[in-house]
């Protein structure tokens, strides 16, 4: 998620100040004053002789003005190559002049003062996100995670139990150098890969995209039980509940209309678990399975961002990826082409994954039904944060899809 979208969402500056400074005191053992300005920086000065960083919004990164060049590497990346064809000279000019010395200052919308200054700081890059801030050190080849002050330790406790599960069973994940006493930030080994949506090679992507689900695949072998469908259900609606009722974010009107969701598909699945043997098989999922989180450089493929992983049902990972459902906005529409059979390729990765019966219709609506409980759960949770000031703008989305997606469904 971007700075220009967590500063909607959250009192990113305060936020951002207080999680470097406990970083410092923490990690490198040297306390720090740490103060955001939101405003131009081509004539920033640091403050009582701190260290200034610049921020540019858009391309989520913060770095100090005499920056080594390599530790953008990430950034070209992910930047620039736009999804959209038309956009992608554009895009690409703006990137290489947000990038240089020159052009740096200019392009940054804010600016950090650190004092005392960081050592060594022209080989780090500071990338917001979520839950948590990366710090990239390109010297050392390592990179920080940390969880954001005022932020529940729980996605990064998945994170870290996941990828340390992942690494074991020899799936291409950054390997895990040190996890902090308090669970609070981990060490990981430094990777600069190009997310696969991002690559010009269409077959380079797909063979890319082929490798990520073979490994998610054998991850599902070894995590893999069957649950009563009910059990399971029950539970997940249960969580959901509690999360909707707690919320400060939703109105009532959003709060009774996902309510009714739940029941809806509480009562589907009852009616039609039979299709299944009133069985489901679930596994240890990545949980935020898009190619944005695939990436390629020439060591091969790797899979990143295990911070929504969990327990669900085993085809939840093929599901996000099939639909788009990082990206809400026409889910229910690609739901029906789905069970339709007007939407091109449908055969390529549900009808062959471990755990879905999908040549059954009953059982397809099944699956799809509880998905889109799963989904309203991983979005409650993310948003189940007292410094929010408005919901996500997926949770928003997903709201106004999930009663035609519901109906495409069972339909």
């Amino acid at each position: 998620m971007r700075i220009s979208v967590l500063q909607q969402r959250e009192p990113f500056g305060a936020i951002l100040e207080a999680t470097l400074a406990e970083f410092c005191r923490q990690v490198w053992n040297q306390p720090a004053t740490v103060q955001w300005r939101e405003h131009g920086s081509a004539r920033a000065r640091p403050a009582n002789g701190g260290q200034l960083w610049l921020c540019n919004p858009y391309l989520n990164a913060i770095f100090v003005p005499e920056a080594n060049r390599a530790i953008f590497d990430p950034i070209r990346r992910e930047f620039a190559r736009s999804v959209v064809a038309w956009r992608r000279l554009a895009q690409r000019a703006y990137v290489h002049m947000s990038l240089s010395r020159a052009g740096a200052p200019f392009a940054a919308q804010a600016s950090l003062c650190i004092a005392p200054g960081l050592p060594n700081a022209e080989q780090l890059l500071i990338i917001p996100g979520n839950h948590k801030i990366r710090v990239l050190d390109y010297a050392s080849q390592s990179v920080y995670g940390i969880v954001k002050q005022g932020f529940s330790a729980d996605f990064m406790q998945r994170e870290i139990e996941a990828r340390r599960t992942a690494e074991t069973l020899g799936l291409p994940v950054p390997a895990l150098q040190q996890v902090g006493e308090t669970g609070l930030w981990f060490k990981e080994r430094y990777l600069s890969g190009t997310p696969i949506n991002r690559l010009a090679s269409d077959g380079e992507r797909k063979a890319a995209e082929h490798t990520a689900m073979a490994a998610l695949q054998r991850l599902l072998a070894a995590t893999t039980r069957e649950e009563g469908i009910e059990d399971y259900v029950a539970r997940q609606a249960e969580t959901a509940r509690a999360l909707i009722a707690a919320s400060h974010l939703l109105s009532n009107a959003q709060r009774d209309s996902l309510l009714r969701v739940i029941g809806r598909i509480h009562g589907l699945v009852a009616a039609h678990q039979q299709a299944l043997g009133g069985k489901i098989q679930t596994a240890l999922t990545h949980g935020d399975f898009q190619p944005g989180n695939i990436l390629q450089n020439q060591d091969g493929t790797w899979l990143i961002d295990w911070e929504y992983s969990a327990r669900r049902q085993s085809g939840y990972d093929a599901l996000v990826l099939h639909l788009g459902a990082r990206a809400p906005h026409g889910l229910a529409q690609r739901i029906y082409a789905l069970l339709a059979g007007t939407e091109p390729d449908q055969t390529n990765i549900l009808t062959t994954w471990p755990g879905l019966d999908w040549h059954n219709r009953q059982a397809r609506q099944i699956y799809l039904a509880i998905f889109l409980l799963e989904e309203l759960v991983l979005h409650v949770q993310e948003n189940a944060n007292s410094l929010f000031r408005r919901p996500g703008q997926g949770l928003l989305t997903l709201e106004h899809e999930l009663w035609p997606a519901l109906q495409a469904a069972s339909a």
